[in-house]
């Protein structure tokens, strides 16, 4: 497995366990979709369907675990450190240019 692949399961699993259904089926998702692409366009797409969670307002950026009215410091660290990794794996797939031609017919 990747370190992309990696980072994207343990974020989608860190998710699924507080709750986060919908972000952490979509992660899921997401890495179903760079493992199952053909083609580096294929890989391209679908990490740029994962980034598109990262912006704007609202976005999976803003997610805070909290208990009660309390945020909850070391799972809030975990999760910054999983959010960073995952974003930049995605990042690394959507810029990379290093595949050929032929790859992409």
């Amino acid at each position: 497995m990747s370190e992309t692949e990696d980072s994207l399961l343990e974020l989608s699993d860190f998710l699924k366990a507080f709750g986060e259904t919908y972000l952490s089926n979509y992660f899921a998702r997401v890495r179903e979709a760079i493992l199952g692409a053909a083609s580096h366009n294929g890989r391209r797409e679908a990490a740029q369907r994962g980034l598109a969670l990262f912006a704007g307002m609202n976005s999976f950026n803003d997610l805070v675990i909290m208990n009660g009215n309390n945020a909850v410091q070391e799972l809030n660290d975990q999760l910054d450190r999983m959010r960073g990794e995952a974003f930049t794996s995605l990042v690394e797939i959507a810029l990379n240019t290093s595949s050929s031609r032929e790859e992409e017919r």
